[in-house]
């Protein structure tokens, strides 16, 4: 980071992450809108303790669509 502008740009991102974080370890976060299937495979990841799953989940929720979003959420409660 060399500017300024860099500066606040990164601080404005990770501001936005910290919600989706946050929201990913609570499988009833106001962020699913009652989503079953994300509730569902969160709550059993909560249930094991996981973590490992966090930083690909984020990504996958900044980069992917819902409905794909949602398979992967699926697929890491099912590694588990």
């Amino acid at each position: 980071i060399k500017t300024e502008k860099a500066v606040f740009t990164l601080l404005r991102e990770l501001n936005d992450s910290v919600d989706i974080y946050l929201a990913l370890q609570n499988p009833y976060d106001e962020l699913w809108n009652g989503n079953k299937k994300i509730i569902t495979a969160l709550n059993d990841l909560k249930i094991f303790n996981a973590k490992q799953h966090l930083s690909l989940l984020l990504s996958a929720y900044n980069n992917l669509g819902e409905k794909d979003f949602v398979k992967i959420v699926k697929i890491c409660s099912v590694i588990y």
